[in-house]
């Protein structure tokens, strides 16, 4: 058995009291219609720090640096309030983007792995190598 249908205005109230209980958790409303919010959480990635520790690791930062990116930084969810009072919840999905930084962290991964290993082993087989092992 389903209750009465709520009116907009008892709607939006329902609402209020949702994304206040958000606030109190750390989340920023993007923007707010009568019976639904975009909810902000999370920070944005600090993207000039992990440059520089990217410069300062010679690259071997970028695989973690693509993979905050795509894990965490500012996430999206959509609250609304349905015609008998029901709050839903739908988190965003993780967008093309985000999967593109996944697999480029892979990549990246994979490359940084082969071409180290194959570095390491050059520096281990000829004695006359420099030390960057870039010259035979």
């Amino acid at each position: 058995m389903q209750g009465q249908m709520l009116t907009e205005h008892q709607r939006s109230a329902v609402l209020d009291q949702n994304l206040m209980a958000l606030s109190g958790q750390g989340k920023r409303i993007e923007s707010r219609m009568p019976t639904y919010a975009v909810v902000v959480a999370g920070k944005p990635v600090n993207n000039v720090l992990h440059l520089l520790l990217a410069v300062l690791s010679c690259g071997f930062w970028v695989p973690v640096w693509l993979l905050l990116g795509a894990f965490t930084g500012e996430r999206r969810e959509t609250v609304s309030v349905n015609e008998w009072g029901q709050v839903n919840v739908q988190k965003s999905p993780l967008g093309p983007g985000r999967i593109a930084l996944i697999v480029l962290a892979g990549i990246w991964l994979v490359l940084q792995l082969f071409f180290f290993g194959n570095f390491i082993a050059a520096m281990g087989s000829d004695s006359s190598t420099t030390a960057l092992g870039l010259f035979v």
